[in-house]
């Protein structure tokens, strides 16, 4: 027998225990997702992680009902999932793209400078000082939209920072700038002795969310660092995010500007982010996956709201638009008869967008009526999926997604921390005619703490991720009670004929001008009359309810008195703001176009202003007025007292222990004889 079985092959199976314990301290706003915790792991590895939480609440005025709580949510993002040559790479074999063949050699990765350079010109407020080269001495520089523009540029071509073409920094309408902002409220200060001025940037409000996603992953921001880092992390966070927040009716991953950015490294063997802002046919790739970024938010479960669609089936998939009736000719030939349509394209009536229908002068008969009842449950179940391709496979074929192309990252555990809030009383009086408080008089104190624990083995290589964010737990009480639209003894309730099809939702029943009607020549949209907001299944009126909120706390005359005392949200959709101009008390009406019907739009309880501002709670309650809000706004310009600090102080200790193939610090010195040597003794390093 000549025959030479298995060749073994060394492996090494040992593991050991490493200490990767860290405190986490950080503020947050409403809703912004941030990241607590990172951990890279690779196949085998483990991680015990016991979790201990304190959060404080800023002051307020009074004990608010308002409930809120910090969400953190543990996920598992594979490596392969942002950078899909990642096991070629490990292996150092050719991957063959529909571009080019190459063998990649590193991950994704960026410059601090980058992003330091990202946060300023696109989320900081601008201010400029020229700098006297004699006595030192800073004289304020009077911008103006080109000339913000023109110094940012500047600023950044002059800097030790690696960018190929900074036309990538313009920002839609222009550099944001503040000429009142001072050195000393800057969050960002360069001196440029080839400009000869002093530059400093403030975060905006969505800049300072920004910052603090950065931040959290480990980025430094320095301006002067150039040295490469990995862009995975940031990836992976956004991937962690996407699969567990993105509303996916109208959106799936390869619709983000991430997945395009993968694409396009994948494609071409680019690896720098960097390389993605020039001038290059691939230029503002990069840019436009970090201005993304923004949009990291809590998104709410479906509600009455948010659950609407602006047409009956919206997202039946066009490509089965007919169900064809198969059958054969006498002569034996097969032939296709389209009997049943989906309206697609039907413009001349919207109502019948997406409903399956028989083809005019066709003869019904049951089969064909079984036949469109099918295809319109077959649609019916598309539109309520939406883009989400694992849950069509589920439901449809009753299988588990096979490509990791569509599997979402790792669901790991969510931990949630309540916040209370208890009663603070004066017990002075210290009452004047302007100021201090009665006897008696009270104000809120807030304050959250939970522990628990998670364990995880990593299956593949990648990015283990906590991320928090503080969610307000809010509600609607605006517009009339659906159930009040029951008059007939059809839309009244009735089993016969519950869920039988779709029905339009009155937009009264949803939005109300809150007290301030104008001419519709002021607002287009302030008739409410046979205006209807969206679609959803007969009778779903009768099966929700909205919160009340009532007495002196709704009248517009009193609401803002007490608009602390709860956290549900306020559509405003008119407002009569007061605003000193020139020593005159000028009055300045604000109409917001509330939108109709939009998963996108109505998920996200803590994105938008017009949806209530949730830091009414507290004295630190932001200027919201002096800056436009409107409705569909992409970029919201500040100046820099706008900008408030975040009300929640959070305190995460993480007590974690990773057991993987490396071997502690302590054994890494080379100090051990593994053949000779079989105990060891412990010295102090000096």
């Amino acid at each position: 027998m000549l025959k030479i079985g298995n060749i073994s092959l060394g492996r090494n199976t040992k593991r050991y225990t490493h200490d990767m314990s860290a405190d986490n301290n950080t503020t947050m706003g409403f809703g912004f997702f941030q990241p607590l915790y990172t951990q890279l792991m690779f196949k085998g590895d483990k991680i015990s992680l016991s979790m201990r939480q304190l959060v404080r609440l800023a002051p307020m005025p009074v004990p608010t009902f308002g409930r809120m709580k910090v969400l953190n949510h543990a996920v598992f993002v594979p490596i392969s999932d942002v950078y899909p040559a990642f096991d070629a790479m490990l292996a150092k074999v050719n991957v063959h793209t529909s571009t080019k063949t190459y063998i990649p050699t590193e991950l994704p990765k960026v410059t601090n400078s980058l992003l330091c350079a990202h946060l300023c010109s696109w989320h900081g407020i601008m201010a400029s000082w020229v700098l006297d080269a004699t006595n030192y001495a800073l004289t304020r520089e009077e911008l103006t939209d080109a000339t913000a523009a023109t110094r940012s540029a500047e600023l950044f071509n002059s800097a030790d920072c690696d960018i190929a073409d900074m036309t990538t920094w313009t920002t839609n309408g222009g550099q944001q700038f503040d000429n009142t902002l001072e050195i000393d409220g800057c969050d960002f200060v360069f001196y440029s002795p080839t400009i000869k001025r002093v530059i400093g940037f403030k975060m905006s409000t969505e800049g300072k969310k920004v910052y603090s996603l950065l931040r959290g992953l480990g980025y430094s921001l320095e301006m002067a660092n150039n040295n490469y880092v990995s862009a995975v992390p940031l990836l992976s966070f956004y991937k962690a995010w996407f699969d567990n927040y993105a509303p996916k009716r109208n959106l799936t991953w390869s619709n983000t500007t991430a997945y395009e950015l993968i694409n396009v490294m994948y494609d071409n063997n680019i690896t720098s982010l960097n390389l993605l802002f020039g001038s290059s046919s691939y230029s503002r790739v990069g840019f436009k996956f970090l201005k993304s970024l923004a949009d990291c938010y809590y998104s709410e479960s479906p509600d009455y709201y948010s659950a609407q669609t602006r047409m009956p089936l919206s997202n039946g998939d066009v490509s089965d638009n007919t169900l064809s009736a198969p059958y054969y000719n006498p002569d034996g030939s097969s032939t296709n008869d389209e009997l049943i349509m989906q309206s697609v394209n039907n413009a001349t009536d919207p109502k019948k967008l997406g409903n399956p229908y028989i083809k005019p002068n066709t003869a019904i008969t049951l089969p064909l009526l079984h036949s469109l009842q099918r295809l319109s449950r077959f649609v019916a179940k598309d539109s309520v999926i939406g883009q989400r391709v694992s849950t069509w496979l589920r439901v449809h074929f009753g299988s588990d997604v096979s490509n990791d192309f569509f599997k979402d990252s790792y669901d790991i555990k969510k931990i949630e921390t309540n916040c209370s809030v208890n009663d603070v009383y004066s017990t002075a009086d210290t009452a004047t005619t302007d100021s201090g408080e009665y006897l008696g008089a009270y104000a809120g104190k807030g304050l959250g703490f939970a522990e628990d624990k998670v364990q995880y083995d990593a299956p593949v290589p990648g990015y283990f991720i906590i991320m928090s964010c503080v969610v307000p737990r809010t509600s609607y009480y605006q517009g009339d009670d659906p159930a009040l639209y029951g008059l007939t003894r059809y839309t009244l309730p009735t089993p016969d004929f519950d869920a039988l099809g779709l029905e339009l939702t009155p937009f009264s029943c949803m939005v109300d001008n809150n007290g301030i009607n104008v001419s519709s020549s002021v607002d287009p949209n302030n008739k409410l009359t046979a205006k209807s907001f969206g679609y959803m299944p007969r009778y779903s009126g009768f099966k929700v309810k909205k919160d009340i909120v009532n007495g002196d706390m709704v009248r517009p005359s009193t609401i803002d008195s007490y608009s602390a005392y709860h956290l549900d949200k306020m559509l405003l959709k008119h407002q009569f703001l007061t605003k000193e101009v020139d020593g005159n008390l000028k009055c300045i009406l604000n109409v917001n176009d509330i939108p109709q019907a939009d998963i996108d739009t109505w998920s996200y309880p803590t994105k938008r202003i017009w949806l209530g501002n949730f830091n009414r709670i507290f004295y630190n309650a932001g200027n919201t007025a002096s800056f436009d809000h409107m409705v569909g706004d992409e970029h919201i310009f500040e100046k820099a007292l706008d900008v408030i600090d975040d009300n929640f102080i959070v305190q995460s200790v993480f007590d974690v222990r990773l057991t993987n193939q490396l071997k502690p610090i302590k054994d890494s010195y080379d100090t051990f004889e593994e053949e000779t040597d079989n105990t060891d003794i412990n010295v102090r390093t000096e």
